[in-house]
């Protein structure tokens, strides 16, 4: 059954997965991070790839995510920044090393742009993803523009589509499958959001789950949690503890539900893929009978066991 997944992989192109329905947002090195970053707010998105003008091709992503540790330097050095242009213009300043200015090429070579061609294979944009790049951009051969990307939650929705014919697989206990990482990266409901900020960044995490005083899972914050932040920031709400923080910036958003993605050991493969797909999550929670994380799985670790099982 394994090698029937990989000959999926093999013969499915990147085409199986449909590109955005407003095309593929491309960012030009020419234009100022913070119209780049307002770009992403405008178009609901965390990234974009950048176009550089002078050396005449894609160099990275330009990420939201990049904004928390601008966030954390501007708090740690008393700034004062409730604007984007505040928070860009000031976080700038963190990086001593950028000779010519922090400029939008400059944080897209951050995040890596690792191309496949449309004809390419899931298999070969597993193996991409499974490094953990978040997102593989599909570029045309004759055009050279993005025509496409694809991401971490693409893969796991073209599985559950294909899930009847591949799901003896994962029909085993998340116990028996045995991937994940433990311990949980955790914070205290009454962590004030600023820190949880800086132990997102200090661990190069894109969230951490939030627990009771018991250890009980209470929620969790991630990328889309700050590109809501950053829509309308105020760096005093980030003295906030952390749910109060979640709570105010999510009633911002016509979507305010957030489900938390949660599994015990006993439960069977299939039923992650399914809630994955359900809730959009990246990762899902093991939790025990009195609901304390115990492992958190991510669509990474998914891909990783993937291609073990499929050599």
């Amino acid at each position: 059954m394994a090698q029937k997944l990989k000959q999926l992989l093999l013969s499915s192109s990147v085409d199986s997965i449909a590109p955005p329905k407003n095309g593929v947002i491309v960012l030009d090195s020419t234009e100022q991070v913070v119209q780049g970053f307002q770009k992403l707010l405008d178009n609901n998105i965390l990234s974009a790839p950048v176009w550089d003008v002078k050396e005449n091709k894609f160099i990275g992503f330009l990420d939201v995510r990049d904004l928390v540790s601008f966030c954390v330097f501007i708090h740690d050095n008393n700034l004062q920044g409730d604007s984007l242009l505040d928070i860009v213009n000031f976080g700038a300043k963190m990086f001593k090393h950028a000779t010519d200015g922090v400029t939008l090429p400059y944080l897209a070579r951050r995040n890596p742009f690792y191309a496949v061609k449309h004809d390419s294979s899931l298999h070969e944009v597993v193996e991409i993803l499974a490094k953990g790049i978040k997102r593989v951009p599909v570029v045309d051969d004759k055009s050279g523009k993005v025509v496409n990307i694809v991401s971490q939650s693409s893969i796991i929705q073209f599985l559950n589509k294909h899930l009847k014919e591949i799901s003896p697989i994962f029909e085993n206990t998340i116990e028996e499958i045995g991937i994940g990482s433990t311990p949980v990266l955790t914070v205290s409901k009454e962590t004030r959001a600023i820190d949880v900020f800086r132990m997102m960044d200090q661990h190069t995490r894109s969230g951490v789950a939030v627990v009771d005083t018991s250890g009980s899972l209470l929620g969790y914050t991630s990328g889309p949690d700050l590109k809501l932040f950053i829509q309308t920031p105020s760096l005093g709400v980030l003295q906030l503890p952390i749910m109060s923080f979640l709570s105010k910036i999510r009633a911002q958003s016509i979507d305010i539900s957030t489900p938390i993605t949660t599994l015990n050991l006993h439960e069977p493969g299939t039923l992650m893929i399914g809630k994955l797909v359900a809730t959009r999550s990246h990762r899902v929670f093991i939790v025990t009978n009195d609901y304390r994380p115990s492992k958190v799985i991510s669509i990474v670790d998914l891909l990783r066991h993937i291609l073990d099982i499929t050599k």
